[in-house]
């Protein structure tokens, strides 16, 4: 059965017991049961890139122009944090208020490029916090650091996912080593939400079509999800 979204352009959108939340540039919506929704604005002059939640009162959004904060709430949207960071943030994946993972880029040096002008080098690294971004360690890894990742999402303290938009990146040690999968030609994971974790090896993609793909094998091999999956 479809949802219902207050709105045709989302950013990002969850389901929790009871709840739902929908992500738009300027706003963030919340209903709660079968209540109407309600719009809690983003700071002004903001515009979300990026937004996960842990909690459908607690979340982060990465916004525009701010590209070296981010804005963190824990009420729902009725009020926002902004919240510094040493890189820029892409990708976040908040596991409680006070435990992120986030990608973020550093923009380094110019590149001698004949083609094209103000070409800079730009690195990509995994971040996380323990302490709700007061500091961060950084992970980096030469699978994809040269490649922009389209996501992360971590299931506890040691396993997590990072994908780009031909390879998956599996950990099992909190982000001190990665295995890469090479995903099937067929196969895409299109977002920053296409990827959901589950215990014991399971993973569950969308790739924005029918069916369901979901792996038992932390990424080795994936199939088409059965409804028991």
């Amino acid at each position: 059965m479809a949802t219902k979204t207050p709105i045709s352009t989302l950013l990002d959108f969850q389901l929790f017991h009871g709840a739902k939340i929908a992500v738009s540039k300027g706003a963030l919506r919340t209903q709660l049961g079968s209540q109407a929704w309600q719009r809690a604005p983003l700071p002004k002059g903001d515009q979300a890139l990026f937004a996960d939640f842990a909690t459908r009162s607690a979340g982060i959004v990465a916004a525009i122009p701010n590209r070296n904060s981010i804005l963190f709430t824990v009420d729902g949207g009725r009020s926002w944090e902004q919240v510094p960071v040493p890189f820029m943030p892409l990708s976040p994946d908040p596991l409680s208020t006070r435990d992120w993972w986030m990608i973020g880029s550093i923009v380094g040096p110019l590149v001698n490029n004949p083609y094209k002008k103000n070409v800079h080098v730009v690195t990509y690294y995994l971040y996380h916090t323990t302490n709700a971004g007061r500091s961060w360690t950084r992970y980096s890894s030469s699978l994809w650091s040269q490649n922009s990742p389209d996501g992360v999402k971590f299931l506890n303290s040691s396993v997590g996912y990072l994908w780009t938009s031909y390879q998956l990146f599996l950990t099992t040690d909190g982000g001190r080593n990665f295995v890469a999968r090479s995903l099937p030609d067929w196969l895409n994971i299109p977002s920053g939400h296409g990827l959901a974790p589950g215990g014991n090896g399971k993973a569950w993609v969308a790739d924005g079509s029918y069916p369901l793909l979901v792996t038992s094998n932390f990424g080795a091999n994936f199939d088409v999800a059965s409804s028991k999956s």
